[in-house]
């Protein structure tokens, strides 16, 4: 199915006098309104081709890594902290958020292979053993019954070990990347217990104000600074 470019996102930065359809992501980890096609981030963010057929070869060519694996359908849905590779001239970067939407951030190679998850859900399959859900599609075995939904995680891309463990409590550095404060992060102050028909809010001290969004909203990004480049 087509889609418009006056229906597509207007963080992807397509020129309105340019093209009269966009790429239409796939079904994938990321929700389709809050995503970037991975043809549009190479042609229309980065400049690396001229047009979509430019930019499929470049991809179905191997040539572009998303959280260092390959991927090769032009279509795929890129999202939240997700880390765009290009071997072949070592340049990465990474997707955060700001009060437009998505952007991409260029990253040192050393952080190419970091990211923060957030849990969205946790099943239990055995006596010991839990299954982690995070934002971006994938999951982890684990023996830890301390990780909570709505923490975070720092992970190894290419091993996938969990390197650090980021609980949403009080005085936890917190990103918001939806919604009115998007792009803001701060220390949490306090955290509003939801209900069956209200969401848990979660309240912020950002820089020079305080701010208040759904928990939603937040993913835990450090203790005092960042973990990665954000």
């Amino acid at each position: 199915m087509w889609l418009k470019r006056l229906n597509a996102s207007k963080f992807w930065r397509q020129d309105p006098k340019k093209y009269k359809y966009s790429v239409n992501p796939s079904c994938g980890p990321h929700p389709k309104d809050y995503c970037i096609p991975l043809a549009t981030i190479i042609r229309d963010i980065l400049k690396y081709a001229e047009n979509l057929k430019e930019a499929k070869q470049i991809i179905k060519q191997g040539k572009v890594l998303v959280d260092q694996r390959v991927v090769t359908n032009y279509k795929f849905p890129c999202g939240l902290f997700d880390v765009i590779s290009f071997p072949e001239i070592n340049e990465h970067y990474r997707i955060t958020a700001n009060k437009y939407g998505l952007y991409l951030i260029k990253i040192k190679e050393d952080e190419a292979s970091l990211k923060i998850v957030k849990v969205k859900r946790k099943t239990k399959i055995s006596n010991d053993t839990y299954q982690l859900t995070f934002h971006d599609g994938k999951n982890i075995l684990t023996k830890d019954n301390s990780i909570k939904t709505h923490d975070s995680l720092l992970i190894e891309l290419s091993s996938f070990k969990i390197l650090d463990h980021l609980k949403i409590e009080k005085n936890s550095l917190a990103f918001v990347f939806r919604g009115n404060n998007s792009g803001k992060t701060g220390k949490i102050v306090n955290i509003n217990e939801g209900g069956f028909n209200r969401a848990w809010l979660v309240e912020i001290e950002a820089e020079i104000e305080k701010i208040s969004t759904i928990r939603d909203y937040v993913i835990i990004v450090g203790k005092e600074n960042p973990l990665i480049t954000i």
